[in-house]
């Protein structure tokens, strides 16, 4: 398809529909993250012209690992629980503190 649609004005739009911010209602830091990692996810599909069944088929993937209550086990496997040790050790060195016991097994 090799289509680029995210920049629209319709995209935009439904992007900011969708984590509803015109709302005063809800959580504005979690409408925040919700509002660019959306919107990432819409940028990739345009970018690496993920197809409609590319979509649904992860769709399906998450939804069988919430029915079987794996979905930690992904954060684990994708590095995203690395990528946070990593982001907290940054912090801690950078007051000071340096070295301890880490805070996840090493990969």
């Amino acid at each position: 398809m090799s289509v680029k649609v995210f920049d629209t004005q319709e995209v935009q739009a439904l992007l900011k529909a969708a984590v509803n911010l015109d709302s005063k209602d809800g959580n504005g830091r979690f409408k925040q993250i919700l509002q660019r990692l959306l919107g990432d996810l819409f940028k990739a599909i345009d970018d690496l012209d993920i197809t409609p069944d590319e979509v649904w088929a992860g769709v399906t993937y998450l939804n069988k690992l919430g029915q079987d209550g794996e979905a930690a086990l992904l954060a684990a496997g994708l590095g995203l629980e690395k990528y946070l040790d990593i982001r907290m050790d940054a912090a801690d060195k950078a007051i000071g503190i340096d070295g301890g016991t880490p805070r996840t097994i090493e990969v």
